[in-house]
């Protein structure tokens, strides 16, 4: 039994067992005892997923899971919720009710609220869901429940997957050093990766996203409170989640969807943010992506009007440069190995000036395609695009999600994991040196003057033209013979 310390009193309840002896049929219950007796074994995996809930997560905690959990009310009638986790770290205790779901199964209302009620009897901290739904943090939830379930009880959700990369990054990163719980945590994600474990990937945007793009296409107005526009976001949302723990574990590095504090902090603002970008003119739906190291984030439009998914990474122009043509250079330079992704350049120009869009291999020989005529200031920004044409298969809801799913990972391969984002070059000691140059043709002798200046003055001249004399020369000394030696900015 548990712990009296922890002050919860099930009729009965097991510790969790990473074999258990259970049914094969009972894939739910195997799922959710494999994963609790891990986070039994692994402490380290179980406070990494837990860190974003309300449990203590000290290096001094430790953690004790439970299945096969019943509870009897007082009215006689039991409950059964999957599994229990108790956490102790010195006098602090905090306990959850876990509650999952494999397959297509989907979270229900009153199973949950039904839970939280029992929580809040038992003094228990928190619910956890976990299913094959995704959202877009833990503290967000799939399932609408009345809101003053909450306000004693936390509720929390995590998707099977996300623990599976949670598993495959702290594996990547060295968070365990125990091989034995290495090994645990290996098997754990061989587990949860085969076909018979019930976990299985986000591949459908579901019933209502043909009819949204058909109301697009044929000019009729999106109504932002029906439910068929809400079941759209949701999904789009569950699709930007379960990319970016494919790519994290793809990279063993995580890659997160960009959200703005108010986003983060307000589930239903981010999903009204979303409604209200689908509904006015453009009819698009937005995301970024973070992933660490790369040179700028990774933005993803899904263009309803167009019915193409666009890809673009968008970088600051260099500053060093001067003209506008050195600045596609720079840019060009970077992709010139590219191959068997078309893709476009777009630049963003100063003041009024209207942006302009070209695709990339003309550009490798003739940079001033993309500069508009007399320009001579260099771009704010440079923006690298790849536009997937999908026509009819952009309202096919399997379609869609492969798609974007596929490109996402080319673009980043080809384009976005070979661009350097432009840094300023570290300033260097003055050279203090005093110099003198002397025009043949003129006759003229001129100095001293500095090292910076010297080059200022002497840039457009031409080269034998031109002599030069400085403490410790014998003689003066024609520019041609210096020339990438002292003079290397030339």
């Amino acid at each position: 039994m548990i712990d009296p310390f922890f002050k919860v009193n099930p009729k009965h309840c097991n510790k969790a067992r990473l074999i258990p002896s259970i049914p094969d049929s009972k894939k739910e219950e195997k799922a959710t005892s494999t994963l609790l007796a891990t986070f039994r074994v692994v402490p380290a995996f179980a406070l990494e997923i837990l860190g974003d809930t309300s449990a203590p997560n000290g290096k001094t905690a430790m953690v004790d899971c439970y299945t096969e959990v019943c509870f009897e009310l007082p009215d006689k009638k039991q409950l059964r919720p999957d599994g229990l986790i108790a956490i102790r770290q010195g006098s602090k205790k905090w306990t959850a009710l876990v509650e999952s779901k494999i397959g297509n199964s989907d979270l229900e209302v009153s199973q949950i609220e039904q839970y939280l009620d029992l929580a809040k009897a038992q003094n228990i901290d928190a619910l956890i869901t976990i299913s094959n739904q995704f959202v877009a943090k833990p503290s967000f939830h799939p399932v609408t429940v009345n809101k003053t379930k909450t306000r004693k009880v936390g509720l929390f959700h995590f998707s099977w997957i996300s623990l599976v990369s949670k598993a495959i990054l702290i594996e990547a990163t060295k968070g365990v050093d125990d091989p034995e719980q290495v090994f645990i945590l290996e098997e754990l994600v061989r587990y949860f990766q085969s076909e018979g474990s019930g976990v299985s990937a986000f591949n459908n945007m579901g019933p209502n996203w043909k009819n949204i793009c058909l109301d697009v296409q044929q000019g009729n107005q999106i109504q932002k409170n029906a439910e068929e526009t809400l079941d759209v976001i949701n999904n789009w949302h569950q699709l930007l989640r379960y990319n970016s723990l494919l790519m994290s574990q793809k990279l063993s590095q995580p890659v997160t969807w960009a959200l703005s504090r108010k986003q983060k902090s307000d589930h239903e603002y981010n999903i009204k943010s979303d409604i209200d970008t689908l509904s006015n003119k453009s009819h698009q739906l937005l995301a970024k992506f973070e992933i660490p190291n790369t040179a700028a984030p990774v933005e993803v439009a899904a263009d309803f009007i167009r019915r193409q998914i666009i890809f673009s990474v968008c970088l600051d122009s260099p500053a060093d440069k001067k003209k506008p043509s050195a600045c596609v250079n720079w840019i060009t330079r970077q992709l010139r190995t590219l191959a068997g992704l078309d893709v476009s350049v777009r630049a963003y120009w100063p003041g009024r000036t209207q942006d302009t869009t070209h695709p990339l291999v003309p550009l490798f020989d003739e940079p001033e395609l993309l500069i508009p005529e007399n320009m001579k200031s260099i771009p704010t920004k440079l923006e690298v695009i790849h536009f997937k044409e999908l026509a009819g298969k952009f309202s096919g809801s399997k379609n869609f999600v492969q798609e974007l799913i596929d490109t996402f990972e080319i673009f980043y391969e080809k384009v976005v994991q070979n661009l350097e984002a432009w840094k300023p070059k570290p300033p260097k000691i003055e050279n203090k040196t005093e110099y003198y140059y002397y025009l043949h043709d003129s006759n003229i002798t001129k100095g001293p003057i500095k090292h910076s200046k010297l080059l200022k003055e002497i840039s457009n001249l031409e080269i034998s033209n031109v002599s030069i004399w400085h403490e410790g020369l014998s003689n003066w000394e024609p520019l041609a013979n210096l020339h990438g030696r002292i003079f290397k900015q030339l």
